[in-house]
This record gives structure tokens, C-alpha cells and sequence, in this order.
């Protein structure tokens, strides 16, 4: 369950399938917050432990965009991993996998009547005002965790809700490749885990991406 090997075949096999569309990596790190589980963890433990703190996430998306307003789209298809444990009496050892799908919505306030070809490197104009988008984004996931509390192995798997919220900037490298630095607020539906029994949290994430923009499809239509 918690491979990467998962992400290499999905990554592998959406570039197939998008030789002539533009679509996205996107590569992220992820600064989460379980605020009533940490409390659960440090009243237990006696401990300054976080619960999964930090996650690291790959996603794939495929973009369009409305014809005469620069307000664009991009659903995503997700996988992100992150590890929490201690070995402290009573030890745990926490792993999840969270398989996720987000439907972005690009809004360039700056330039909504650019043309559906910026930014690429040959466009002309204040980079700024045609890079600069915010975003608003749901997103429905599937967390699966498992557990190892006293040699005691528990798996479990929850569909959860989410909302996230931010600003981008889209740097136009060349006609081909755009690469995009993106902050990301974002909460999520309850959650509880086996390592805090009882106890149901709201998660919150920070999220800093770095999405790389491919554009075959500009290069076939040229020719």
C-alpha cells in the first residue's frame, strides 16, 4: 500500500495518453495540522510528537480553459505519502496514503482577456500581470492508513472532503514548458485515527507546489 511504485505506473501511463494535449506535473510538500490528535499524541506521550507533520505529494493534471475569459481548468488526479512514529511506551508507527482528486480553477484577474497561448516564453507583456493567477480548488480523497500500536497492526480507509485556497505564478520557460510555484491553504473533513481512539480532527495543510506545464500540442499545430 505505501509504495511508490503506484506513482511511477500512473505517471507513465498519462504520458501515453497526452502526447497532443497539455497537461502537468505537479510535485509537492505538504505542512499539515491535526490539532486534537497532536493534543491526544503530547497528553499521551508526554511528548512534542506531531502527527504527520509533513507529506510529500506527486499529481498529474490536464488542462482547458474558457474561450474568451482567462479563467482556466485543470482536474488532477493525486497520490501523496507521509510516515509518523515513536518509540515511546506505548510505541506507534502511522503510514498514509492519501489517492486524491482536485479540480483546480485558475483565475488571472490581471489579464482575463489574454490570449489561450500565454505565458510561453515568446509572449510579449509584463510577466506578472499575465503569470498571476489565484485558484480555488475541491477535492475529494481517499486516505488509507495503517497502524502499529503495541505489535497491534490496524488498517483503516476513510473518503474524505476538501477545500483548498491560493495564488500561483506561471514563469513561461519556452513555447513547450511553463513552470508554476503555487501556495495552497486547505481544510478537510473529519478525520480520526486508531492512533488517537476517539478523538475526530479537521485537518489543515500548507501546501508549496511546483507544477511543470508540457505543451505538445502547441509544437502540432505549428507544424
Amino acid at each position: 500500500m505505501f509504495n511508490t511504485r503506484v506513482i511511477f505506473i500512473v505517471i507513465f501511463s498519462f504520458g501515453f495518453i497526452v502526447t497532443y494535449a497539455q497537461f502537468g506535473l505537479r510535485l509537492k510538500t505538504n505542512i499539515n495540522k491535526y490539532s486534537n490528535i497532536n493534543g491526544y499524541i503530547q497528553d499521551s506521550y508526554e511528548d512534542n510528537l506531531k502527527f504527520h507533520p509533513r507529506s510529500y505529494e506527486v499529481g498529474l493534471d490536464y488542462w482547458f480553459r474558457l474561450k474568451k475569459r482567462r479563467v482556466e481548468f485543470l482536474p488532477e488526479f493525486s497520490v501523496s505519502l507521509s510516515k509518523s512514529e515513536t518509540n515511546l511506551d506505548p510505541s506507534f508507527n502511522s503510514k498514509m496514503v492519501v489517492y486524491g482528486f482536485g479540480f483546480h480553477t485558475q483565475i488571472y484577474a490581471l489579464d482575463m482577456e489574454g490570449d489561450c497561448n500565454c505565458p510561453t516564453f515568446s509572449k510579449q507583456g509584463p510577466s506578472i500581470n499575465k503569470g498571476l493567477f489565484f485558484h480555488f480548488t475541491p477535492k475529494v480523497a481517499l486516505l488509507s492508513e495503517k497502524t502499529s500500536i503495541l505489535s497491534e497492526d490496524q488498517t483503516q480507509q476513510k473518503w474524505i472532503l476538501g477545500a483548498g485556497v491560493g495564488l500561483g505564478l506561471d514563469v513561461g520557460v519556452s513555447d513547450l514548458l511553463t513552470i508554476t510555484p503555487i501556495l495552497t491553504y486547505a481544510l478537510f473533513s473529519s478525520y480520526e485515527s486508531n492512533v488517537a481512539p476517539g478523538v475526530t480532527d479537521n485537518p489543515s495543510q500548507i501546501q508549496l507546489s511546483l507544477r511543470f506545464g508540457f505543451r505538445p500540442d502547441y509544437n502540432h499545430r505549428r507544424r
